[in-house]
This record gives C-alpha cells, structure tokens and sequence, in this order.
C-alpha cells in the first residue's frame, strides 16, 4: 500500500481518491502530529469526513483548539469534527471572538450553525452579506444549518427587520420559496436590493412593477 507521503507529494497535489480510503486511524494520527506538514495534513483531515475514528477524537479536537496550529488544517478539522456537541463550549467562548488567524473566525460562526447554535444566527446573517462570495457562502450555510434544524420561523425569529442583512437573508428565504420578490428593490439598502435583483426573475411581473414601484431606484433596479 502507498503511503501518506506518496497519496501527497507535494502540495495541491493529493490523491484525494486514494486517501478516502486510507486506513483512518493512520490519517487521524498523521493529522494529529504537528510535525508533519500542513499541506499534507490539511487533506488527510479532510479524507477523514464521515469516518472519524472515535479513538482519535480528542486528539483532533487539541488541533482545532490550538490556536498555534495551521488555520487550513484547523478549518479542514472543523469541517469533519462539525458533529461534535463538546466543541460547542468553546466556540462560543469570548476567546474566539479575539482569534484573528486569517479564515478562522468565520469557521468558528460556521461550525456554531452546524452545531445548532442559535445565539449565532446574526453574526451568520452578517457574513452572508458580506460582499466576499468565501464569506458569504460559509454565512449561508451556517443559516441554512440552522433553518433545517429549527426551521425557518425560529431562524427568523432570532433575526429583526432593522438590519439590512437581516432583511436580506428574509429575502433569499423568500426567493427560494418560490415567491415574488419584487417589492424587495425598493428596500433602501442597496444590499437588499441588488440581492432582491439578481434573484427577480420574472420578466412580465418587472415590467409592471415598472409603474407601481415606489422610488427611482427602485424603477432602475427593475429596469
């Protein structure tokens, strides 16, 4: 059998195929180590997805918790370890809110999603509208974690209507529901209303909007 240095012989060049079904144990342990490089570890980890051996589990958790480990191979843990209720407690230590390692606050918002941490919901609701589609995405999936576990009235429930990305988010839950989103170009936030744009895609339902909309803005948006 190949080994780890083998599947990984420099970095970006993984046989992730392969490592899927290396021994897990062995990737756990390789994960584990610090002396290893990051860009061998980052895939082992990500390998591990589904499979994590319960054995090595507490020794993972030292390496997303370990603040002077590599980000990517923290961010590729939390990932896989995302079921994992005992992390909870601290990922909503005040702590992390300090942690500025590049990447690693918006994993932390994430896992919390995952994990059915519904104190995060704004923060999440926040990211997503962020104009960086990385960040957005992880503030997305961290909500739609938290809808599919609660359900959307109980996400929408820890959210308000005076916040631009709050509204946003209702918008894009909105839109994914199938129903109109028209009225949203007039909102007064131009987050709102470009998101509200590019979701709009009924051609006859814009042209009469056209005559109904209530500001210029909101007439140039459909327009």
């Amino acid at each position: 059998m190949r080994d780890i240095e083998a599947l990984i012989p420099q970095a970006g060049r993984e046989d992730a195929a392969a490592l899927r079904e290396f021994d897990a144990d062995a990737l756990a342990r390789y994960v584990a180590d610090r002396a290893h490089p990051w860009w061998r570890r980052r895939p082992c980890a990500l390998a591990l997805a589904g499979r994590v051996p319960e054995a090595r589990v507490p020794a993972l958790l030292a390496r997303v918790r370990d603040c002077g480990d590599v980000g990517e191979v923290r961010r590729a843990l939390l990932d896989v370890l995302a079921d994992r209720d005992e992390l909870l407690p601290w990922l909503r230590h005040e702590d992390r809110r300090t942690e500025k390692s590049y990447g690693m606050p918006e994993a932390f918002l994430l896992a919390r999603g995952r994990l059915g941490d519904r104190t995060a919901v704004q923060e999440l609701a926040t990211l997503a509208a962020d104009p960086w589609p990385r960040n957005q995405a992880l503030g997305e999936a961290g909500l739609d974690a938290l809808t599919d576990r609660f359900g959307l009235d109980a996400v929408l429930a820890g959210l308000g209507d005076a916040r631009p990305e709050d509204r946003a988010f209702r918008v894009r839950m909105r839109a994914r529901a199938g129903e109109d989103v028209t009225d949203a170009l007039a909102d007064p936030d131009r987050l709102v209303a470009h998101l509200a744009q590019s979701l709009a895609d009924d051609a006859d339902r814009l042209r009469l909007y056209l005559d109904e909309a209530p500001t210029t803005d909101a007439k140039l948006w459909a327009a």
